[in-house]
Protein backbone atom coordinates (compact mmCIF):
# COMPACT_ATOMS: atom_id res chain seq x y z
CA UNK A 1 0.00 0.00 0.00
CA UNK A 2 1.49 3.55 -0.76
CA UNK A 3 1.99 5.52 1.77
CA UNK A 4 0.43 9.43 0.75
CA UNK A 5 1.61 12.39 3.06
CA UNK A 6 -0.85 13.60 5.16
CA UNK A 7 -2.09 17.18 5.14
CA UNK A 8 -2.46 19.55 8.31
CA UNK A 9 -4.97 22.52 8.20
CA UNK A 10 -4.73 25.34 10.58
CA UNK A 11 -7.08 28.42 10.55
CA UNK A 12 -6.64 31.40 12.73
CA UNK A 13 -10.05 33.14 11.91
CA UNK A 14 -8.83 36.76 14.02
CA UNK A 15 -6.42 37.62 11.90
CA UNK A 16 -6.50 38.66 8.17
CA UNK A 17 -4.42 36.02 6.94
CA UNK A 18 -3.78 32.38 7.90
CA UNK A 19 -1.04 29.69 6.68
CA UNK A 20 -2.38 26.24 5.94
CA UNK A 21 0.71 24.03 6.89
CA UNK A 22 0.87 20.71 4.08
CA UNK A 23 3.35 18.07 3.53
CA UNK A 24 3.51 16.71 -0.04
CA UNK A 25 6.30 14.67 -2.06
CA UNK A 26 8.33 15.30 1.47
CA UNK A 27 8.29 19.26 0.88
CA UNK A 28 6.47 21.56 3.11
CA UNK A 29 4.48 24.39 2.09
CA UNK A 30 2.33 26.86 3.61
CA UNK A 31 -0.84 28.89 2.01
CA UNK A 32 -0.57 32.07 3.15
CA UNK A 33 -4.45 33.60 2.69
CA UNK A 34 -4.80 37.86 2.37
CA UNK A 35 -7.65 39.38 2.56
CA UNK A 36 -11.67 37.69 2.97
CA UNK A 37 -13.10 35.06 1.01
CA UNK A 38 -15.46 36.98 -1.46
CA UNK A 39 -13.71 40.21 -1.53
CA UNK A 40 -11.46 41.82 -4.03
CA UNK A 41 -8.17 41.41 -2.05
CA UNK A 42 -8.63 37.61 -1.31
CA UNK A 43 -5.59 35.52 -2.18
CA UNK A 44 -3.81 32.36 -1.74
CA UNK A 45 -0.23 32.06 -1.96
CA UNK A 46 1.80 29.31 -2.01
CA UNK A 47 5.19 29.33 0.38
CA UNK A 48 8.13 27.45 1.39
CA UNK A 49 8.78 26.34 4.74
CA UNK A 50 10.77 29.43 4.74
CA UNK A 51 8.43 31.83 3.56
CA UNK A 52 9.44 32.64 0.09
CA UNK A 53 7.18 32.17 -2.42
CA UNK A 54 6.48 29.30 -5.14
CA UNK A 55 3.72 29.28 -7.70
CA UNK A 56 0.63 26.56 -7.61
CA UNK A 57 1.18 26.31 -11.42
CA UNK A 58 5.03 25.97 -11.46
CA UNK A 59 6.49 24.86 -8.81
CA UNK A 60 3.69 22.04 -7.77
CA UNK A 61 5.11 18.93 -9.52
CA UNK A 62 2.58 16.68 -11.92
CA UNK A 63 3.96 14.20 -10.08
CA UNK A 64 4.47 13.50 -6.44
CA UNK A 65 6.04 10.15 -6.85
CA UNK A 66 8.88 9.60 -8.97
CA UNK A 67 8.45 6.11 -8.87
CA UNK A 68 4.73 6.33 -9.29
CA UNK A 69 4.14 8.07 -12.81
CA UNK A 70 0.31 6.90 -12.48
CA UNK A 71 -0.13 9.51 -9.39
CA UNK A 72 -0.82 12.92 -9.99
CA UNK A 73 -1.01 15.89 -8.11
CA UNK A 74 -3.96 18.36 -8.23
CA UNK A 75 -4.52 21.76 -6.77
CA UNK A 76 -8.05 22.04 -5.32
CA UNK A 77 -9.51 25.36 -6.39
CA UNK A 78 -13.14 25.40 -5.75
CA UNK A 79 -14.08 22.77 -2.70
CA UNK A 80 -17.83 20.51 -3.80
CA UNK A 81 -20.56 23.04 -2.69
CA UNK A 82 -18.55 26.42 -3.06
CA UNK A 83 -19.97 28.59 -5.33
CA UNK A 84 -17.00 31.43 -5.50
CA UNK A 85 -15.09 30.84 -8.64
CA UNK A 86 -11.74 30.80 -7.56
CA UNK A 87 -8.93 29.69 -9.90
CA UNK A 88 -4.94 30.04 -10.63
CA UNK A 89 -4.37 33.11 -11.72
CA UNK A 90 -1.87 33.23 -14.36
CA UNK A 91 -0.99 36.75 -14.86
CA UNK A 92 -0.04 37.72 -11.64
CA UNK A 93 3.50 36.54 -10.48
CA UNK A 94 3.74 33.05 -8.55
CA UNK A 95 0.37 32.61 -9.74
CA UNK A 96 -1.90 32.95 -6.47
CA UNK A 97 -5.82 31.04 -6.13
CA UNK A 98 -7.96 34.67 -6.68
CA UNK A 99 -11.50 34.70 -7.20
CA UNK A 100 -12.13 35.50 -11.08
CA UNK A 101 -13.50 38.13 -12.10
CA UNK A 102 -16.34 38.58 -15.06
CA UNK A 103 -17.24 41.07 -17.54
CA UNK A 104 -18.84 43.05 -15.43
CA UNK A 105 -15.94 43.83 -13.58
CA UNK A 106 -17.89 41.93 -10.71
CA UNK A 107 -16.68 38.74 -8.50
CA UNK A 108 -17.48 35.42 -10.45
CA UNK A 109 -19.57 32.65 -8.60
CA UNK A 110 -21.36 29.32 -9.80
CA UNK A 111 -24.47 28.02 -8.14
CA UNK A 112 -26.25 25.15 -9.04
CA UNK A 113 -29.92 27.14 -10.37
CA UNK A 114 -31.89 24.86 -9.09
CA UNK A 115 -29.93 23.48 -5.84
CA UNK A 116 -27.49 26.54 -5.24
CA UNK A 117 -25.03 23.82 -4.68
CA UNK A 118 -22.00 25.29 -6.45
CA UNK A 119 -19.77 22.73 -7.93
CA UNK A 120 -21.85 19.68 -6.50
CA UNK A 121 -20.35 17.45 -8.68
CA UNK A 122 -17.36 17.01 -6.60
CA UNK A 123 -13.71 19.44 -5.51
CA UNK A 124 -13.18 21.19 -8.82
CA UNK A 125 -9.38 22.14 -9.61
CA UNK A 126 -6.30 21.80 -11.72
CA UNK A 127 -3.28 19.94 -12.70
CA UNK A 128 0.22 21.55 -12.21
CA UNK A 129 3.19 21.68 -14.62
CA UNK A 130 0.15 21.26 -17.51
CA UNK A 131 -1.29 23.81 -20.46
CA UNK A 132 -3.82 23.67 -23.27
CA UNK A 133 -2.04 25.36 -25.42
CA UNK A 134 -3.56 28.55 -27.56
CA UNK A 135 -1.60 28.09 -30.53
CA UNK A 136 -2.17 24.57 -31.08
CA UNK A 137 -5.25 23.17 -32.82
CA UNK A 138 -7.20 20.22 -32.30
CA UNK A 139 -8.92 18.15 -35.60
CA UNK A 140 -10.25 16.15 -33.21
CA UNK A 141 -12.47 18.42 -31.97
CA UNK A 142 -12.27 21.50 -35.02
CA UNK A 143 -10.75 24.16 -32.59
CA UNK A 144 -8.32 26.83 -32.75
CA UNK A 145 -6.16 25.73 -29.91
CA UNK A 146 -6.21 25.13 -25.91
CA UNK A 147 -7.74 27.54 -23.41
CA UNK A 148 -4.56 29.03 -22.25
CA UNK A 149 -5.03 27.79 -18.56
CA UNK A 150 -3.52 24.55 -16.68
CA UNK A 151 -5.63 21.33 -17.30
CA UNK A 152 -9.10 21.21 -15.27
CA UNK A 153 -10.03 18.23 -13.28
CA UNK A 154 -12.42 17.46 -10.94
CA UNK A 155 -12.17 14.92 -7.94
CA UNK A 156 -15.48 12.86 -7.91
CA UNK A 157 -14.68 10.90 -4.81
CA UNK A 158 -16.96 9.59 -2.12
CA UNK A 159 -14.96 12.52 0.04
CA UNK A 160 -16.23 15.20 -3.05
CA UNK A 161 -19.56 13.36 -2.65
CA UNK A 162 -22.44 13.86 -5.98
CA UNK A 163 -25.23 11.48 -5.49
CA UNK A 164 -27.79 13.74 -3.59
CA UNK A 165 -28.91 10.56 -1.38
CA UNK A 166 -25.63 10.19 -0.35
CA UNK A 167 -24.87 13.56 1.33
CA UNK A 168 -26.64 14.26 4.46
CA UNK A 169 -28.41 17.33 4.59
CA UNK A 170 -25.95 18.96 7.48
CA UNK A 171 -22.98 18.35 5.48
CA UNK A 172 -24.35 20.14 2.30
CA UNK A 173 -25.25 23.05 4.95
CA UNK A 174 -21.71 22.72 6.52
CA UNK A 175 -20.37 23.18 3.13
CA UNK A 176 -17.36 21.72 4.26
CA UNK A 177 -15.97 20.80 0.28
CA UNK A 178 -15.92 17.19 1.92
CA UNK A 179 -12.93 18.19 3.56
CA UNK A 180 -11.38 19.61 1.12
CA UNK A 181 -9.96 23.29 0.44
CA UNK A 182 -8.44 25.79 -1.66
CA UNK A 183 -5.16 25.85 -2.42
CA UNK A 184 -5.09 22.18 -0.94
CA UNK A 185 -2.76 19.55 -2.91
CA UNK A 186 -4.19 16.49 -3.23
CA UNK A 187 -2.56 13.14 -4.80
CA UNK A 188 -5.03 11.24 -7.37
CA UNK A 189 -5.14 8.71 -10.46
CA UNK A 190 -6.37 9.78 -13.85
CA UNK A 191 -9.58 7.82 -14.53
CA UNK A 192 -10.70 10.14 -17.80
CA UNK A 193 -12.29 13.10 -19.13
CA UNK A 194 -14.74 15.11 -20.83
CA UNK A 195 -13.41 17.59 -23.81
CA UNK A 196 -15.69 20.61 -23.35
CA UNK A 197 -15.81 23.23 -26.42
CA UNK A 198 -15.56 26.94 -24.94
CA UNK A 199 -16.03 29.08 -27.52
CA UNK A 200 -13.43 27.78 -30.38
CA UNK A 201 -11.15 26.68 -27.50
CA UNK A 202 -10.37 23.22 -26.11
CA UNK A 203 -11.29 22.64 -22.33
CA UNK A 204 -10.16 18.95 -21.29
CA UNK A 205 -12.54 18.28 -17.70
CA UNK A 206 -10.97 15.40 -16.66
CA UNK A 207 -12.22 13.04 -13.94
CA UNK A 208 -10.04 12.06 -11.15
CA UNK A 209 -10.41 10.23 -7.98
CA UNK A 210 -8.28 10.86 -4.31
CA UNK A 211 -5.69 7.43 -3.86
CA UNK A 212 -7.06 8.07 -0.40
CA UNK A 213 -10.66 7.63 -1.44
CA UNK A 214 -12.60 4.36 0.07
CA UNK A 215 -13.41 3.00 -3.92
CA UNK A 216 -9.67 3.97 -5.19
CA UNK A 217 -8.84 0.28 -5.32
CA UNK A 218 -11.81 -0.53 -7.20
CA UNK A 219 -12.30 2.51 -9.23
CA UNK A 220 -9.39 2.89 -11.56
CA UNK A 221 -11.05 3.66 -15.00
CA UNK A 222 -14.12 5.64 -16.36
CA UNK A 223 -15.89 2.59 -16.99
CA UNK A 224 -15.58 1.32 -13.44
CA UNK A 225 -17.55 4.72 -12.16
CA UNK A 226 -21.16 3.33 -12.62
CA UNK A 227 -20.92 0.15 -10.86
CA UNK A 228 -19.62 1.82 -7.79
CA UNK A 229 -21.76 4.54 -8.41
CA UNK A 230 -24.67 4.13 -10.62
CA UNK A 231 -25.63 7.53 -12.62
CA UNK A 232 -22.75 9.14 -11.63
CA UNK A 233 -21.20 9.42 -15.10
CA UNK A 234 -24.51 11.21 -16.55
CA UNK A 235 -24.81 13.21 -13.62
CA UNK A 236 -21.41 14.43 -14.48
CA UNK A 237 -22.13 15.43 -18.05
CA UNK A 238 -24.92 16.80 -17.08
CA UNK A 239 -23.79 19.23 -14.72
CA UNK A 240 -20.84 20.46 -16.86
CA UNK A 241 -23.68 20.59 -19.89
CA UNK A 242 -25.24 23.54 -17.64
CA UNK A 243 -23.31 24.66 -15.14
CA UNK A 244 -22.65 28.04 -17.36
CA UNK A 245 -25.62 30.62 -17.49
CA UNK A 246 -27.83 30.46 -20.57
CA UNK A 247 -25.91 28.40 -22.97
CA UNK A 248 -25.47 24.58 -23.31
CA UNK A 249 -22.15 23.63 -23.41
CA UNK A 250 -21.02 21.31 -26.09
CA UNK A 251 -18.53 18.47 -26.06
CA UNK A 252 -16.01 16.74 -28.45
CA UNK A 253 -16.47 12.69 -29.08
CA UNK A 254 -20.11 12.96 -29.10
CA UNK A 255 -19.91 13.97 -25.62
CA UNK A 256 -18.32 10.46 -24.96
CA UNK A 257 -15.87 10.42 -21.64
CA UNK A 258 -12.44 9.24 -22.91
CA UNK A 259 -10.94 6.69 -20.63
CA UNK A 260 -7.45 6.81 -18.22
CA UNK A 261 -5.27 5.47 -21.31
CA UNK A 262 -6.08 8.51 -23.29
CA UNK A 263 -6.29 11.15 -20.79
CA UNK A 264 -2.81 10.10 -19.47
CA UNK A 265 -1.62 10.80 -23.15
CA UNK A 266 -3.30 13.91 -22.94
CA UNK A 267 -1.90 15.39 -19.80
CA UNK A 268 1.58 13.70 -20.75
CA UNK A 269 0.99 16.32 -23.92
CA UNK A 270 -0.19 19.10 -21.91
CA UNK A 271 3.08 18.96 -19.40
CA UNK A 272 5.44 18.84 -22.35
CA UNK A 273 3.77 22.10 -23.87
CA UNK A 274 4.07 23.62 -20.38
CA UNK A 275 7.80 22.93 -20.94
CA UNK A 276 8.01 24.42 -23.79
CA UNK A 277 5.80 27.51 -22.12
CA UNK A 278 8.65 27.63 -19.51
CA UNK A 279 11.58 27.33 -21.69
CA UNK A 280 9.67 30.50 -23.73
CA UNK A 281 7.37 32.52 -22.22
CA UNK A 282 4.46 34.40 -22.99
CA UNK A 283 3.72 38.29 -21.89
CA UNK A 284 0.19 37.17 -20.90
CA UNK A 285 1.15 34.61 -17.97
CA UNK A 286 3.69 34.95 -15.13
CA UNK A 287 6.31 31.96 -15.47
CA UNK A 288 8.00 32.59 -12.51
CA UNK A 289 9.20 29.80 -10.47
CA UNK A 290 11.66 29.63 -7.17
CA UNK A 291 14.54 28.71 -8.19
CA UNK A 292 15.66 25.81 -6.45
CA UNK A 293 12.39 24.05 -7.36
CA UNK A 294 13.58 24.19 -11.41
CA UNK A 295 15.03 20.49 -11.33
CA UNK A 296 11.46 19.68 -10.35
CA UNK A 297 10.52 20.55 -13.97
CA UNK A 298 10.92 17.48 -15.72
CA UNK A 299 9.03 15.59 -13.54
Amino acid sequence: MMTIYHTCFLTLSLLPLFLVTSYTYAHEYNIRQMGELGSDEFALYLEDDKGEALSFFHDVPLHPFPEDMSVYNMVVEIPRYHSHKLEIQKEIAYNPIKQKIGLDNELKFIADDKTGEGYKIGSYGALPQTWEDPDEASPDANTRGGDNDPIDCVEIGDGSGIDSDKVTLEARNRKDGGGAYPGQIKQVKLLGGLLMLDNGETDWKLIVLDVNDPAASSVNDIADIDSVWPGRLDSIRNWFETYKPGRINQFAYDGAFKNSTFVMRVVQHGHERWRSLIAKPRHSIQTLMHTKNATRIGM
